[in-house]
């Protein structure tokens, strides 16, 4: 086993990657040090641009990929209270530094993200209060105009279909 450490980690007492605590694993793919302030994530990255972490042991079944802010969060602050999100108020979301997070609602995280402040909808339509409808569940602002437009396009192809 020692001569496998050897080729594997430069030490034949060195502690085998799985068996090394997960805060050991994480912090060295953490950059520190950028002007605003930011904790740059420096490993994996899903599709939707957040740092993921990998956790537990496929052997002993309680592997898992965790979020790398989330991570960040509750081994430095505290649990994620249940039903809120850490939302970035840099608005980088391969930040990890627990300053820069703030645990809000679901609601709350959709209201402050940056498609929530633009002034009309992608077709172009003003989203006043008369043409804004606000999804009460998750805060989500939709287009009237353009939900009645995909409700008659949805009409007409059941009426062809028919």
């Amino acid at each position: 086993m020692h001569y496998k450490r050897f080729r594997l980690y430069g030490d034949p007492n060195a502690t085998p990657r799985f068996n090394r605590d997960p805060a050991d694993r994480f912090w060295p793919r953490v950059e520190v040090g950028h002007p605003a302030g930011c904790w740059w994530w420096r490993g994996k990255v899903n599709n939707n641009g957040y740092g993921t972490f990998p956790v537990g042991r496929r052997s002993l079944g309680d592997a898992r990929t965790v979020i790398a802010h989330r991570f960040a969060w509750e081994s430095l602050v505290a649990l994620i209270p249940d039903g809120m999100q850490l939302d970035h108020l840099c608005r980088n979301r391969l930040c990890v530094n627990p300053d820069h997070l703030q645990p809000v609602t679901a609601a709350e995280n959709t209201r402050r993200a940056w498609p929530a402040r633009s002034r009309t909808c992608r077709r172009g339509h003003e989203l006043s209060a008369a043409n804004t409808y606000i999804q009460p569940s998750t805060g989500r602002r939709a287009c009237k105009e353009c939900k009645s437009a995909a409700a008659a396009r949805f009409s007409e192809r059941k009426k062809v279909a028919a």
